[in-house]
């Protein structure tokens, strides 16, 4: 039987009221616009820092972006729209976590027309780092539209959270 404040709990282990901040769960909810691209383009948001005291004793960081992601080409065109993200201690500099990730490809033979519209969830888990969690986080997200002649390329954030997780 784990006691109070040990983990993972089991069928029939008792959830203490202290260990309630634990779950920790959404941080945020952006539905706005600042990282959507249409080609050829990159745009990037950056999220609003979490501070330390917020993250408490998370070792996680779980960055969730479902975005609409278009792609359309036309002869021998191709296009392609791809999002990643960068984590930063609050005052550090940015790096990649995650590279740029495809989430509409189009490429046609000549004379044919191709087009894709896919709605997905790219899902991004991050371990906090010791500065991170002393100074706090910061997320920033990417979104590219590549196209070559007549081809079209568009991302468009539907909805992106940020989830603290033990």
């Amino acid at each position: 039987m784990a006691t109070e404040g040990n983990f993972p709990k089991s069928d029939g282990d008792i959830f203490f009221a202290s260990e309630a901040n634990l779950l920790q769960g959404i941080q945020q909810l952006y539905t706005g616009a600042g990282f959507d691209s249409i080609n050829p383009n990159t745009e990037d948001h950056e999220l609003t820092a979490i501070t330390a005291s917020t993250i408490g004793v998370a070792d996680y960081l779980i960055i969730e972006a479902t975005v609409l992601g278009f792609t359309s080409a036309n002869g021998t065109t191709t296009s392609d729209a791809s999002i990643k993200y960068q984590v930063k201690e609050t005052g550090g500099a940015y790096g990649d976590v995650m590279a740029f990730t495809k989430i509409s490809e189009s490429d046609t033979p000549a004379a044919h027309i191709f087009s894709d519209s896919t709605t997905t969830t790219v899902k991004w888990v991050h371990t906090l780092t010791a500065g991170q969690k002393t100074n706090g986080v910061q997320v920033k997200v990417f979104s590219k539209s590549n196209e070559t002649g007549a081809g079209t390329a568009s991302v468009t954030n539907i909805q992106t959270t940020l989830t603290l997780a033990k």
